[in-house]
């Protein structure tokens, strides 16, 4: 087998660049404090603020609805304790600047209907993907209102230059929002088989992605 010539030291450059790539990205926890505390968005209706424990009742609601967490990887909170937990987790996780969703508070009423925020946030390279959980006993139109906020603060305020959202195909209510956005300039990328271990069982996932420029278009169009 023919070798080739070695080339003086491209493989101490590679190892330079992952070592500066690893510091960049520090383990996992971001440059700028963007989650410890989370900055409040407002929008019309909502406050996409940061979750407190106290919110427990009110999101015990939303993830202890099978309905709601039917399509994600979550399981279903068994009790208020156990949505207390993991709002816990979240806040732990805050204090290591690592990424937790907001809690989603509708102005009116004072009740928080769901969480929404931003995971597998690549600062590097400017990327997210946002989840969203939401009370169904609201109107869908808030769903909307709160991604609008959270996109926005995304690419204004984080730097984010794509945000990535991921469905499960039979999760048929997500996919006619993810459509709607669209006109946003959301862009369905497409099905990735067999992605994730789901309940017991892979399945696919449905990849939908935005861009900075395209949103921004769609938001400065809005208000003028």
């Amino acid at each position: 087998m023919r070798e080739f010539p070695q080339i003086p030291h491209v493989k101490d450059s590679i190892k330079n660049v992952f070592a500066k790539m690893k510091d960049l990205q520090g383990q996992g926890k971001l440059n700028r404090n963007f989650f410890n505390p989370l900055a409040t968005v407002q929008s019309k209706n909502l406050a996409l603020r940061n979750c407190v424990e106290s919110d427990a009742k009110d999101l015990f609601e939303v993830h202890g609805d099978n309905e709601v967490v039917k399509y994600t990887p979550m399981e279903c909170d068994a009790n208020e304790a156990r949505t207390l937990y993991w709002i816990k987790w979240r806040l732990e996780r805050q204090t290591k600047n690592l990424p937790a969703p907001w809690a989603i508070e509708h102005k009116e009423s004072k009740k928080v209907i769901g969480l929404c925020g931003f995971y597998a946030f690549d600062e590097t390279n400017r990327t997210a993907s946002l989840l969203v959980t939401f009370n169904r006993t609201y109107d869908y139109k808030y769903i909307t209102e709160a991604i609008d906020a959270a996109l926005h603060h995304g690419f204004t305020v984080m730097a984010l230059n794509r945000v990535n959202f991921f469905d499960n195909p039979d999760h048929l209510d997500c996919i006619k929002i993810c459509e709607e956005f669209a006109a946003k300039g959301l862009k369905r990328v497409g099905t990735i088989p067999d992605c994730l271990y789901y309940k017991g069982a892979f399945c696919d996932r449905i990849m939908y992605s935005i861009l900075k420029k395209d949103f921004l278009k769609y938001w400065n169009n809005l208000i003028h």
